[in-house]
């Protein structure tokens, strides 16, 4: 999400400003053998396609990109990577990366993406489906490395590209509003890349017999975690919500205190984007959000430290070099290292989809325990 507008900065300012309270992390019970240590490591190689759908009903036509475990045999494809904007189809956004990656702060933006192209599905389904919504004048593949990171375990992931609110309109200055009717249209993408996944006709390549149905979970950065939010609310298909660098709730009908599934934020704490206004909020839904739910707060991170685009366009900035803090007394500092941000935000996601979609003890462990970069809060059952 790019600086707020006016109204809705003016309306995170008059809002509550609570800290993250609740039962802190549970601990096995007395002579219970304690879980193996959590291992985030690869399972799999990492496949890729991205398809359409068309959206007749909605006048909306989508591309939706996959991310999914690939068999052995893809490996040494994997390993070579393939160049950010090559994930996109030919198009306008394709040209439009190709031509702003050479000119980015090659510290910051992300080089390849470790995926093999069209690779077989490894076999041993069904696997969890994980769908991802991006921040606004963003694209689903600017945070390739965390739906990587979830496709390398064994989960497959789905993620549209919003139409009317990637980078092709915001640098044409026509990007969608942050309102409840884009939310709303956003929510739908969401929902329909569901749809064709797991009911048909099917990612390709990936038949939705691959997949499992019963362990479905949502994870979006900035406007993508109002739309998780949303998505959640609304869904019953949805079995875990991970929000990052935003609140779920802000605008629309979704209300975390309703929720009926786990709950995570993961907060940039220097987060110039949302400003430290957005951040108390993330504090206090994760707050009031039914347990189990959970908190992380990175330090040094900013709007688009998780991703791989920080620095790509002036927009992205926060995340790539320098900055003020943004608190008192506001000393200079140097954000997190790009790819630090993308390994810290990658860890806290696979714990928190293998911990609640996976029920994987050791998992839920990990996401109990801070680390030297991430503070973190566990609100159990």
């Amino acid at each position: 999400m790019r600086a707020l507008p006016l109204a809705l900065t003016l309306s995170l300012a008059t809002l509550p400003l609570t800290g993250c309270g609740g039962d802190d992390a549970t601990t096995p019970p007395p002579g219970a053998a304690p879980p193996a240590a959590f291992d985030p490591a690869p399972r799999f190689p990492v496949g890729h396609a991205s398809f359409s759908i068309d959206d007749a009903a909605r006048g909306r036509t989508l591309t939706v990109h996959a991310y999914y475990p690939a068999a052995p045999s893809a490996k040494p494809q994997a390993d070579a990577g393939v160049a950010p904007a090559d994930l996109q189809p030919p198009g306008a956004l394709h040209d439009l990366l190709v031509a702003k990656w050479p000119a980015a702060d090659a510290r910051c933006v992300r080089a390849r993406a470790a995926v093999a192209e069209g690779a077989p599905l490894a076999q041993g389904g069904a696997y969890p489906v994980v769908a991802f919504s991006h921040c606004t004048g963003c694209f689903a593949t600017s945070s390739s490395a965390l739906l990587e990171a979830l496709a390398a375990r064994g989960f497959v992931v789905v993620a549209p590209d919003h139409q009317g609110n990637t980078l092709v309109e915001a640098e044409a200055k026509t990007n969608a509003p942050i309102d409840e009717a884009f939310l709303k249209l956003r929510a739908g993408d969401i929902e329909k890349a569901l749809d064709v996944a797991l009911g048909g006709p099917g990612i390709p390549g990936v038949a939705p017999a691959s997949l499992d149905a019963a362990r479905v979970g949502i994870l979006g950065h900035s406007y993508g975690a109002l739309t998780t939010g949303l998505v959640a609310f609304e869904d019953p298909r949805v079995k875990a919500a991970l929000a990052l660098a935003a609140p779920m709730e802000l605008i629309g009908p979704a209300k975390v205190d309703q929720l009926k599934v786990p709950t995570g934020f993961l907060v940039a704490r220097e987060d110039h984007s949302i400003n430290e206004f957005g951040n108390q909020q993330m504090r206090d839904q994760a707050a009031r959000a039914p347990i189990p739910s959970w908190l992380g707060e990175v330090a040094d991170a900013g709007h688009w430290s998780f991703s791989d685009v920080p620095g790509l366009v002036p927009a992205f900035a926060p995340g790539c070099g320098s900055a003020k803090r943004q608190v008192s007394p506001f000393a200079p500092f140097d954000y997190l290292p790009a790819d630090a941000g993308r390994s810290e935000g990658a860890r806290w996601v696979v714990a928190f989809f293998e911990a609640f979609l996976r029920d994987d003890a050791a998992a839920r462990e990990a996401l109990a325990a801070s680390g030297p970069l991430t503070t973190v809060t566990l609100r159990g059952e």
